[in-house]
């Protein structure tokens, strides 16, 4: 595996996708783009972690690619790489306030694609703005409300969409922005109620409800991918010091993962692993991608 270029591996890899993608077809999908270090690479090596930047389909659980970065900042510079290896017709581009960068939303556009974008205080002015606009008034704004119960908790998300950014000053510095929308996220366990609001900017002209579903969908690439890697395919226990093979080993399992979350999606993740281990003819279903 150290042998294997990295970039060109990456390259390839993310052009296999998007020509299935082309050729099967399937339909608008939201693809989450978020960054993961490999902790056991730098283990008695150096103090510097492998650093990933990872697209996920949200929509089909899936491997979209990756680019190997330096560190996390440089996610910031990667996220236009990536996404100018891809074909963004149909797709939802979800990112993190690190990736809310000027850039990435003008590639995104330009590809043909939409953006959700989350806003923090390293946006400045325009964090605040956004955030004094919500608390000042919401006439005229559509809103969408959800229920979750899960692990002895109750989340209630509430959200708040707005059309008009015309009285925002930095309104053509970001791409063919249509709207502005915060989340309150309201959590009860143990009978003790936490609350959050989370401030988002967008290129899409869609309802609150919808918009709501996409930013939970966000959320896909720590649970549906990162935990994964870690608990199931022991990612960070991985002591793989060389860095390009290391690479180019978190390539393949994340191929290894899309391919069994297609195969019996009703069968647990741990089941199918140990009968890829155990049964020839599954590992053969696995490869040929027989689902």
């Amino acid at each position: 595996m150290s042998l294997l270029d990295t970039k060109q591996l990456e390259s390839a890899i993310i052009q296999w996708l998007e020509n299935t993608r082309a050729i099967f077809g399937s339909g608008q999908r939201v693809v989450a783009l978020d960054g993961k270090s490999l902790r056991g690479v730098a283990w008695k090596v150096s103090e510097e972690q492998l650093h990933i930047l990872n697209a996920w389909d949200a929509s089909n659980n899936k491997f979209v690619g990756q680019l190997t970065v330096e560190s996390k900042t440089n996610e910031i510079t990667a996220a236009p790489k990536i996404l100018s290896m891809m074909d963004l017709e149909e797709t939802v581009i979800t990112v993190d306030a690190l990736m809310t960068q000027k850039e990435v939303a003008k590639t995104i556009i330009s590809k043909g694609g939409d953006y959700v974008m989350a806003l923090k205080g390293n946006q400045g002015t325009l964090f605040e703005d956004v955030k004094l606009y919500f608390s000042e008034s919401e006439y005229g704004m559509s809103c969408a409300r959800s229920v979750e119960k899960n692990r002895g908790q109750v989340e209630i998300r509430t959200c708040t969409k707005t059309n008009n950014t015309s009285w925002l000053t930095q309104e053509d510095d970001w791409e063919k922005l249509s709207g502005l929308f915060r989340i309150d996220s309201e959590i009860i366990k143990e009978g003790k109620t936490s609350r959050e609001s989370r401030y988002y900017i967008t290129s899409l002209c869609v309802d609150a409800s919808e918009l709501l579903r996409i930013a939970r969908q966000h959320w896909a690439i720590e649970n549906q991918l990162h935990r994964t890697l870690d608990v199931h395919f022991k990612e960070d226990g991985c002591q793989v010091h060389d860095r390009r093979a290391a690479a180019n080993l978190s390539i393949m399992r994340k191929l290894a993962l899309s391919l069994l979350k297609q195969i019996d999606p009703k069968k647990t993740l741990i089941s199918k692993l140990k009968k890829a281990a155990y049964s020839a003819d599954f590992r053969r279903k696995c490869l040929l991608g027989i689902f």
